[in-house]
């Protein structure tokens, strides 16, 4: 932000409309309507995400909610993704595709379930490293 006073008004209401989409078990509303000028927005429908939200947890949905929760100290958001985090760890279903959900839920409460899941998002991370555009040969 620059610190332009409608723009950040502009980023809470968008924030306010999302911290709407999570219903109180947890799981998001599939629909949102949001007017991206003004960030006036409200849940769509009664439809439930019923899968991993494949373009949100993974194409920066959960990335900038996370970051509009922590850099406006969005409160009702800020909930709303613990609520979420709750979802997932309840459904015994922690992985690395919700893990900023996760860590969000640990820094805003400090309740070390959330860590635990975290962690346990990570334990079957396997990393290859590859080197691109030399000789180098990866074993």
């Amino acid at each position: 932000m620059h610190h332009d006073p409608a723009d950040e008004k502009t980023l809470r209401n968008l924030a306010n409309g999302y911290a709407l989409c999570v219903h109180p078990d947890g799981q998001f509303n599939y629909s949102i309507r949001a007017n991206l000028s003004t960030g006036e927005s409200y849940p769509e429908g009664t439809e439930l995400h019923t899968s991993r939200a494949f373009f949100m947890n993974t194409f920066g949905g959960q990335h900038v909610l996370v970051e509009l929760a922590e850099l406006l100290n969005h409160k009702e958001l800020s909930n709303a993704l613990v609520r979420h985090a709750d979802y997932w760890i309840r459904q015994k279903r922690v992985s690395l595709s919700v893990i900023l959900f996760l860590a969000h839920a640990y820094r805003a409460t400090g309740k070390k379930q959330y860590l635990r899941a975290v962690k346990q998002a990570l334990k079957d991370v396997r990393l290859d490293l590859v080197t691109v555009g030399t000789d180098y040969e990866v074993p």
